[in-house]
């Protein structure tokens, strides 16, 4: 989430490449490629809903994207999602920090939503196992694996 760019969002917006990571040490962020090579350079599939989710974002609310209606230039490198400046300004310049974004957001709605402590790795699991029960094949790349599952297999 935090080492996704615009660049890695092709312009249909149906999926995400995952072609980097991006971590936070001593504020700073250190970029890096993935733990394997089945890792690097894979694109992830968006569920429909989704993808209409992202596009509206792009169009309407990232002010550097290709479908930007605010009229700025396009910045391929700028983070999908902004870091802050401070409590009331976005840092485009800069990732969304993910300590920041599971304390004040998504713990407290997991919480709220009866799922008690969820972390964001938790996610990437659930896709795999949602894709792995679909009745469609599921390719086990999107989440940086080799193997191959076919659902009822």
């Amino acid at each position: 989430m935090r080492d996704v760019t615009l660049s890695d969002i092709p312009g249909t917006v149906g999926s995400i490449r995952v072609v980097r990571t991006a971590k936070r040490k001593r504020r700073q962020w250190i970029y890096g490629t993935p733990k394997s090579d089945a890792s690097t350079d894979r694109v992830v599939p968006l569920a429909p809903w989704l993808a209409d989710e992202l596009r509206d974002y792009l169009t309407n609310v990232h002010p550097f994207s290709p479908t930007s209606t605010q009229g700025m230039k396009y910045i391929p490198h700028a983070p999908l999602f902004p870091g802050r400046r401070n409590r009331y300004t976005f840092d485009w310049a800069k990732p969304v920090h993910a300590g920041s974004l599971h304390e004040h957001y998504f713990a407290q709605a997991c919480r709220e939503c009866g799922l008690g402590s969820v972390r964001f790795h938790d996610l990437r699991h659930t896709f795999a196992t949602m894709n792995q029960m679909s009745d469609v094949a599921s390719d086990a790349s999107f989440s940086g694996k080799r193997e191959r599952f076919l659902a009822g297999a």
